[in-house]
């Protein structure tokens, strides 16, 4: 089920894509994931809160992560150094580090979705967001970032994948520029020693366009 999450955790990038993320941020993204396998009596539901730091500059992301997995929780810090291929799995005192199955890629909405415009707020104190919706095989994305610097604000994946039908909503809060703790992407010294593991996963079709783990 975690493996799922990670695997729809990616993001896509064409040329000459319609706006991308800041290419240095911080914030929280916190998603819900509901899940019904082919053949499985009942679903299975995954809520995640996640911290992230976002550099396209370095091309890292550092994410801690609280994860609830059908009532059982799970915190684990990733970070994800795709210079090198390396992504560290840091879990209490344990420390696993395994290839990155992809290079990186920004997050940035394609050519081709549909886009829509959105004024939210009252008083005087309003924001323009744009809205943006796109089919990827049989699921429908939608994006929705600021106008102004296309700051994630949500996104949603409704849908069907081989053996299963999926539906995931993501919000962001709390996104400030820049890096403001570059420590943050230093995995402890723990992790430097012992062997680097393949990748177990292969990347599904990417289908998130804002979700900056991978």
């Amino acid at each position: 089920m975690l493996r799922v999450l990670v695997l729809l955790s990616a993001v896509c990038v064409t040329r000459g894509s319609i706006c991308c993320v800041p290419r240095q941020w911080e914030g929280n993204e916190g998603s819900e994931l509901g899940l019904l396998r082919e053949g499985a009596p009942y679903p299975n539901f995954i809520q995640s809160s996640v911290n992230v730091a976002y550099d396209a500059d370095n091309q890292k992301v550092a994410a801690t992560q609280y994860i609830d997995v059908d009532g059982t929780q799970i915190m684990v810090k990733s970070i994800m150094d795709y210079k090198h291929g390396v992504q560290y799995s840091i879990n209490g005192t344990k420390c696993t580090r395994t290839t990155l199955p992809t290079t990186f890629v920004e997050n940035c909405i394609p050519d081709g979705a549909k886009e829509t415009q959105t004024i939210i707020g009252a008083g005087g104190k309003t924001m323009n967001l744009r809205t943006y919706t796109m089919m990827v095989g049989n699921l429908s994305v939608t994006a929705q970032v600021t106008e102004n610097g296309c700051i994630p604000v949500s996104e949603s994946i409704v849908g069907s994948s081989p053996g299963q039908f999926i539906h995931m909503g993501t919000s962001f809060t709390g996104i400030t520029p820049g890096i403001s703790d570059r420590t943050i992407f230093n995995p402890p010294v723990s992790c430097m020693m012992g062997p680097i593991y393949p990748a177990e996963i292969q990347m599904m079709k990417r289908v998130s366009f804002l979700h900056p783990l991978r």
